[in-house]
């Protein structure tokens, strides 16, 4: 079979995820797929697909990947704002048209939201086929929803051992890495209502936040992360307002995962992630009290994760960006 060639371009493995869609392609068997970087992310990438066994390029102006972007039939897509400053610049210095060719790409992250419509403005004058996470859809009704896909039996293993204390002992794990400080996540929030729910109450709370003190890689963060019992991805109104990779990543592992999700658009096939949805103090609280008194709650929270997390496969997720992207 003829492998299809995919080009992905992103400035880091990390952003939107890229190395898990260059993972997810390769993976199907069905293309060639090539993720081109501008730079590796250093200590704000935590290794982020590093372990992976897929292809990428750090971007260079020369020969390699002049015959990458060539071949007309060959698919772009491309990751947010600075993925595309990177296409861009990509396609002006090789001398390569993007007239005619098939090109998607995933609007992902804070860059997207303070360029909108100047994005939108490109992606309509040059018939652009754009995806956008839930919390983005928005900003611009012709996108498509998509959430990021990960390799859902690869996460699993991190949790296999783990076993619930019991008894009121619960492990709460928040993952704001160094958005921490700006609150970014509402941190600050998250923290202040366990301290209070843990004063207040005969609850035993032992809340590990990641990345607050000591850097660790992205592998190191999933293993802390199976072995908490409750997972809060981000809370108020000046967060994002949508689950996003460490929140998915807690869904897929099976753990009851909590998160902001008052800017997202729930329809179509992501309409049931209103299970993780918690946009206020009382609710996390309410949340939190229900998820550690009341054993059978928890464990229909357990199921309701296990079967979210088809959606973010890459089986599930491939065939269904397969059928809308331009190709």
């Amino acid at each position: 079979m003829n492998k299809r060639r995919i080009l992905l371009f992103a400035e880091h493995s990390a952003w939107g995820a890229a190395s898990n869609f260059n993972e997810m392609f390769t993976q199907s068997g069905k293309y060639e797929s090539i993720e081109i970087v501008a730079h590796t992310g250093g200590k704000n990438g935590y290794s982020f697909g590093k372990e992976k066994d897929i292809q990428k390029e750090l971007y260079a102006r020369n020969e390699r990947i002049k015959s990458l972007v060539e071949r007309k039939d060959t698919i772009f897509l491309i990751f947010d704002v600075n993925g595309l400053q990177l296409f861009l610049r990509c396609m002006n210095e090789l001398g390569e048209n993007i007239t005619n060719r098939p090109i998607n790409i995933f609007w992902s992250g804070n860059p997207y939201i303070l360029n909108h419509t100047a994005c939108n403005e490109w992606v309509s004058e040059n018939g652009i086929t754009p995806f956008a996470m839930l919390d983005l859809l928005s900003y611009d009704n012709n996108s498509i929803p998509l959430m990021q896909p990960y390799n859902t039996e690869s996460l699993k293993k991190y949790r296999v051992g783990y076993k619930n204390k019991g008894n009121n002992n619960f492990t709460i794990c928040h993952s704001p890495g160094h958005k921490g400080r700006g609150n970014e996540k509402g941190t600050n929030i998250i923290r202040n209502t366990i301290d209070s729910l843990a004063l207040n109450s005969k609850l035993k709370i032992n809340y590990n936040q990641l990345g607050d003190e000591i850097w660790l890689t992205h592998d190191e963060c999933l293993k802390e992360k199976s072995k908490c019992d409750i997972f809060i991805d981000k809370l108020g109104e000046a967060s994002a307002g949508g689950i996003g990779k460490s929140g998915i990543e807690g869904i897929c592992m099976g753990i009851p995962t909590i998160s902001a999700m008052h800017k997202s658009t729930l329809s179509g096939r992501y309409e049931n992630l209103s299970q993780v949805a918690c946009d206020s103090v009382e609710g996390l609280a309410s949340e939190i009290t229900n998820l550690m008194t009341d054993a059978e709650y928890y464990q229909e929270k357990q199921e309701q994760m296990k079967k979210l997390a088809i959606l973010f496969s890459y089986q599930e997720t491939l065939s269904y960006i397969e059928e809308r992207m331009s190709k």
